[in-house]
C-alpha cells in the first residue's frame, strides 16, 4: 500500500511540476484575450477622403460625388470634365461608349451600372460609416491574427502535455515493476 501511494505521489509531483508552468502562460493568454478592447466608439472618423482629379477636400460640401465600383470617389463635375469631353461626338449612351473608360486613380474600366450618386448631405456620415467599418474590419483581421497565434500556441501546449503524460506512463509502468519485484 505504501509503495502505491508513494507512485501516485510521485506522478502527481510530476504532472505538477510541468503543469505550473505551461499553465500560467495558457491562462495569460486567455486573459489577454478577455481583456482585448474592441471599443468601436474610438475610432477616429477625422481623416476624409479627397477628389482624386481636383484634390478639393471633401470634408468641406461643395457638390455632389461619384463614387465608381473601384470604391474611388470623384465630384461628379471633375469626373465629367475629365472622362466624359466627347459626349456629344456619340448618338447614344450605351456600353460601347464606356469601353474605354477607367478610373483615374487605378484604370479600371468604368461600368454605369457601378456608378453610384451621393449627395453632398450624405458624404459626411457616409464617409465616417464607410470608415468606420473599414477599422472595424482592420481590427477585426487582427483579432483573428492574434486568435490564430494563440490557438497555435494552445495546440503546442496541448503536443507537450500529451508527451509528458506518456512519459509519466513510462514512469509509473517502471515503478510498478519494481514494486512488484
Amino acid at each position: 500500500m505504501k509503495k502505491g501511494q508513494e507512485i501516485r505521489r510521485l506522478s502527481m509531483d510530476i504532472e505538477n511540476k510541468y503543469r505550473s508552468s505551461d499553465l500560467s502562460v495558457v491562462k495569460n493568454l486567455i486573459n489577454q484575450y478577455e481583456q482585448s478592447d474592441t471599443d468601436s466608439e474610438s475610432m477616429n472618423t477625422e481623416s476624409m477622403v479627397s477628389c482624386r482629379i481636383c484634390h478639393d477636400n471633401m470634408a468641406i460640401p461643395k457638390s455632389n460625388y461619384i463614387i465608381l465600383g473601384c470604391n474611388h470617389t470623384f465630384h461628379v463635375l471633375c469626373l465629367a470634365e475629365a472622362q466624359f469631353t466627347d459626349i456629344y461626338k456619340f448618338p447614344s449612351i450605351d456600353g460601347d461608349y464606356f469601353t474605354n473608360r477607367t478610373c483615374q486613380v487605378c484604370r479600371k474600366p468604368l461600368q454605369p451600372e457601378e456608378l453610384m450618386y451621393l449627395h453632398s448631405k450624405f458624404l459626411s456620415s457616409t464617409k465616417e460609416h464607410i470608415h468606420s467599418h473599414d477599422t472595424k474590419i482592420g481590427e477585426l483581421e487582427k483579432q483573428l491574427a492574434n486568435i490564430k497565434g494563440e490557438l497555435r500556441v494552445c495546440y503546442e501546449y496541448k503536443h507537450k502535455l500529451e508527451q509528458q503524460r506518456e512519459k509519466s506512463k513510462q514512469i509509473v509502468s517502471i515503478l510498478n515493476v519494481q514494486i512488484q519485484i
